[in-house]
């Protein structure tokens, strides 16, 4: 690499691995948000196909699940699943190329830093942006549920499922916030130093 861009900053002090540190945590949450994606959607699925064991008037129920929202809810559900590994992945192979191209060719440091960061930093937006997406679309499919399937069914499996997916998405929305003010900050720390 070459080091004709001489600075002073933050990354004076912090060697390449706290980069590979932040690409893979961006990546994990990603994953993470996908990975509750499939879980729904496996569930949904299988009580569509009948292997879900429902309470009392299983005919009914398993009509009301056939209805709007939840038919159309799950098809999407696999899409965005499939969809989501796809940016994952496509994410996580730029910057490593980005890292080996400006390591063995042209770039110097502060080129590759900026780069590195004001991708990532669109990345941390894209994924806070998700986040809030899913909140409100988690929001309105268990309000949904709760309206159209019996208490016992809703009470049996859903109220832990609800708990567990708050969890992953406050934890993800906390995440991307925490993430856009660290490497924000990285970023103009590199645009202002000398």
């Amino acid at each position: 690499m070459n080091d004709n861009a001489h600075f002073e900053t933050v990354f004076s002090t912090f060697p390449l691995f706290y980069f590979a540190m932040v690409v893979a945590g961006l990546s994990y949450i990603t994953f993470a948000v996908m990975m509750n994606l499939i879980k729904r959607y496996q569930f949904l699925k299988k009580v569509l196909d009948g292997k879900y064991d429902l309470p009392e008037n299983g005919d009914n129920e398993e009509e009301v699940w056939k209805k709007e929202p939840f038919l159309s809810f799950i098809k999407w559900d696999r899409k965005r699943c499939i969809i989501q590994s796809i940016a994952s992945a496509v994410f996580f192979v730029l910057i490593i190329a980005s890292f080996i191209y400006y390591l063995l060719e042209v770039g110097t440091k502060k080129d590759l830093y900026l780069f590195v960061f004001s991708f990532s930093l669109l990345a941390c937006f894209h994924n806070l942006i998700k986040s809030i997406h899913l909140m409100i679309d988690a929001k309105k499919m268990n309000k949904d549920l709760k309206e159209n399937i019996s208490a016992d069914l809703f009470n049996s499996h859903f109220t832990k499922f609800i708990k567990a997916e708050g969890i992953y998405l406050y934890c993800s929305l906390f995440f991307d916030i925490a993430c856009i003010i660290v490497i924000g900050w990285f970023l103009y720390s590199e645009l202002v130093g000398k």
